[in-house]
């Protein structure tokens, strides 16, 4: 199985691409996989995301890439010290830190693919509380690592209150 990481910085949203070819059912025949993530940048998802009343305090959208970019940084550079430093401790910690991985990819897909607000809250606390397990995994490993997941928390939990205020300001039709 070969893995293709693409990171795309657009003008307004940030879009993580992942590629996965793999030839399962007949050499030469590939099966693709493609993910986004960061804001859901990679999908038409403007006039939908326009309508929607957002609460004070949403950042402004030419933030995204940027954040999402020097987060990926930060979960790559924790993951790594796990890695590195190894012990009894790292596998746990490192299938933690796929689980939240997979969680992560969740949510765009839930929220602009599916347009699920409520969805995408169930996601979001997921994931918070999957990165607040990854972190005290990170912490049995490597102290550093851990300090550098806490970002990323604070990020999610941003998200978790932005996603709940949407949620609530635009209440599913009766029907």
């Amino acid at each position: 199985m070969r893995h293709v990481l693409w990171w795309r910085i657009g003008i307004r949203h940030a879009c993580l691409i992942v590629r996965l070819e793999m030839n399962l059912v007949a050499p030469g025949k590939k099966r693709k996989l493609y993910l986004s993530h960061g804001g859901g940048g990679c999908m038409d998802r403007s006039a939908w995301y326009a309508s929607l009343k957002k609460p004070w305090f949403t950042p402004p959208a030419s933030i995204f890439g940027p954040v999402w970019a020097v987060l990926y940084l930060l979960m790559g550079g924790a993951a790594l010290l796990v890695v590195f430093e190894g012990g009894p401790h790292a596998p746990p910690a490192l299938i933690a830190f796929g689980v939240q991985v997979v969680i992560n990819l969740l949510w765009p897909m839930v929220f602009w693919r599916r347009r699920s607000l409520a969805g995408s809250v169930g996601v979001i606390l997921l994931l918070w509380v999957a990165v607040l397990a990854t972190i005290v995994l990170f912490s049995r490993v490597s102290g550093l690592a851990a300090v550098l997941l806490i970002p990323y928390l604070l990020w999610v939990t941003l998200a978790a209150f932005l996603s709940g205020a949407i949620w609530r300001l635009n209440p599913a039709p009766s029907g």
